[in-house]
Order: C-alpha cells, then structure tokens, then sequence
C-alpha cells in the first residue's frame, strides 16, 4: 500500500498517512521495513525558510525488485522485464517453442528466457515479480488452454523451473493482459468502463468496469472470441458455435481469403499491417472479408450494449492496424437516439498495438510489487 501510494511521486510520513489511511506510527513502521529492505529511498526536504529540522521525503527504489512478464502465445513465446515505476529495461521473443510442450517443458524454456534476459538487464541479483499470461486461465489449481492444450494440469508446473529470485507468480488470461495494457498503458486510460477485443492467436478480451478488470466466475468474465454472433455458425474448440474468433481473427480472416500460407510465413503483426495495406489500396477481396468482420463486430457490441453500456470498445492487439475496416465506419446498429447513446459506444483502435498482451502481463507483475513489496522479504 505504501509503495503503490509512492508510485510516480514522492510523500513526506504525514502525506503517506493521509494517502494510505494508516496511523502516523503504522506508516512509519512500514516505511523502516521498506528502507532496510531497499524497496525505497529517503531523501531529506528543508521546510521553506530553511529553520527547523528537513523533513522525511520517499520514493519507490525503481531497481530495488523487477517485474517480469510472459506471454505464452502460440507462435511465439515473448518475456519482457520492466522496473517498479514502469521502465521497460528490455525484452525479447522466440518462435518455434512448439505447442506439444508440457506446462513443465514449457517453464523450462521460458525462464531461460528469463533468465537470460534479467542477467542483459542488470547486473545484481534482485527479487522478481512474474506474470504469465496465456491462452486461457487458472483456477481451482488447474490450467484450461486449449491454445497450447494444457487443459487440466496443474498450474503450478508452469513455474517448476522458476528460479529463486521468483517470489511473485501468477498466471492470468492473455485476454484479462492486454485489457489491463490499454486501461493503464493505451487507449482505455481514464475511462470507467470499456470492453476490449484482443487479437492474439485469436480474440481474446477483457472488461473494465469503475477502472477495475471484470474477472466473473472462476475469472471467466470478457472471453469475448467465444461470443455466439451466429448459433448456426462454424463450430469452435471451445464447444459452441458462431464464436466471434472464427470470423475476426487473423486466422479466420487469412483462410477466408486463402492467405494461410501467407500468415504462416509472416508474424501475426506483420500479416495484419499487410491486410491494412491491401485494404487501403482497395483490394476488393480484403474489403468484401473485412466488411463481413465488421457486421459480427457490430452484432457483437449490439449484444454488449444493453447489457454493459461501455464507454469504448477497442480493438486491440493484431486487429488494431485493421480498425478503420472493422470499427464504426459504414454505420452501426440503427437505434432510436436516446439509446444509441448508450448502448452504441464508438469503436476505436488501441494504442498498444501488437504487445498488448506482453505489456499487460509485465504490468500485472509490477502492481503485484507495488500492492505487497513486503512479501518480497519472506
């Protein structure tokens, strides 16, 4: 609490009271705890007129512990390692980590990567904070991704390979990362309530609601890809049919258009700025594929509206590049004013752009620090 009451500024004992709610002699007790353990600098403030004694000033010690994020995708595999106020110190990516490995295989090869990263980044050993983020969840225990087709193992054997230095782990849906990317970080700065449509490997998603993450039962809130637009559509792995990631995601867009190959060869970034490039040169196929996307958005946010009424919704991650083609331009639902208002929020890109997902999860690692710093010491 303190930390995160420190974050972006500094506050003399009487303001981090006053910030925190904690008594005079609790905050000062904490502040002793957080100085010996480094998480926090002193600097000393002459009162104005320079009589009577400097006061005591903090601020967060932005190299005192990292926050690590990972993304489990299932192209590539991507680490990033930022510090307690934010600063992206480096990251890095790796294709071909292959889709058959086990949870244990796969944190084998991740925290290598972490490994590796952290010793670029700084040369004394310090605590970390790890996010993982993949596609799907944790609960109870247990891991449900059909993306690297997990389901049902233990998720703890994600971290089996952790190294000592880890004293903060969590897993969370790629989607639940890249909402938290655009509240913090990108287009949904600010805003109470918002919904998000990720490109990942699919559509992932994520709700903001008072500026908090929507998280549902067993954390299952803003599986947005899995929306029916269509009861009698395609069928999904996941069970259902017509779920919104088999008609917008760069897969579905790339085998409508015969373009497999071509998303294969090309990171999914790179795929999607090239189908932004036919659109904009008027490519009469990516258009026609694109407006047919746009209608299953729009019947989707039609669905939305009435029962969540958000401010935005934005298109984030690998469609983002592809929101003039798949946002509000070329109309919407047609409803009368008085509920357009409301339930027709307008459709905008995001600005994090393709590492949503990477950024969100490095995030969520770094307030884990910020919210318990103390736990850091057990």
């Amino acid at each position: 609490m303190v930390v995160a009451a420190l974050e972006g500024t500094t506050l003399s004992l009487t303001e981090l009271a006053k910030e925190t709610g904690l008594v005079h002699g609790g905050v000062t007790n904490v502040v002793n705890q957080l100085l010996e353990l480094g998480f926090i600098v002193e600097q000393q403030k002459l009162p104005s007129g320079a009589r009577g004694r400097p006061s005591r000033n903090f601020s967060v010690a932005d190299k005192a512990a990292l926050a690590v994020g990972i993304s489990a995708g299932k192209d590539r595999v991507s680490v990033e390692v930022v510090t307690l106020t934010g600063e992206r110190l480096g990251s890095m990516s790796e294709a071909g980590i292959p889709l058959s490995l086990t949870p244990a295989e796969f944190s084998s090869a991740a925290f290598a990567m972490v490994e590796k990263l952290v010793k670029e980044v700084t040369p004394d050993p310090v605590p970390l904070s790890v996010a993982v983020a993949v596609p799907g969840r944790a609960f109870d225990g247990r891991l449900t991704s059909f993306g690297r087709h997990w389901q049902g193992a233990e998720s703890v054997t994600l971290f089996s390979h952790a190294p000592a230095a880890v004293k903060l782990s969590q897993i969370i849906n790629d989607g639940a990362a890249a909402t938290v990317a655009e509240h913090r970080l990108g287009a949904a700065s600010g805003v109470g309530s918002a919904v998000i449509m990720c490109g990942t490997d699919g559509i992932a998603g994520g709700l903001i609601d008072e500026g908090r993450l929507v998280q549902g039962s067993q954390g299952g809130a803003g599986s947005l890809g899995h929306m029916s637009v269509d009861f009698d559509g395609i069928a999904c792995l996941c069970g259902l049919r017509g779920c919104l990631e088999r008609y917008i995601s760069l897969e579905a867009l790339a085998g409508e258009l015969g373009m497999l190959a071509e998303l294969e060869a090309a990171t999914l970034p790179v795929f999607a700025d090239h189908l932004a490039s036919l659109a904009a040169a008027g490519d009469a196929a990516v258009l026609a594929v694109l407006e047919g996307a746009r209608q299953r958005i729009h019947r989707a946010v039609t669905i939305l509206g009435p029962v969540f009424s958000p401010d935005l919704v934005i298109l984030s991650g690998n469609i983002a590049p592809l929101t003039p083609w798949l946002g509000s331009a070329g109309g919407g639902p047609k409803l009368s004013s008085t509920y357009r208002v409301n339930w027709v929020p307008p459709i905008v890109a995001g600005a994090v752009g393709s590492r949503a997902v990477i950024e969100g999860a490095s995030e969520i690692a770094r307030q884990a620090l910020l919210q318990d710093p103390l736990a850091l010491a057990s």
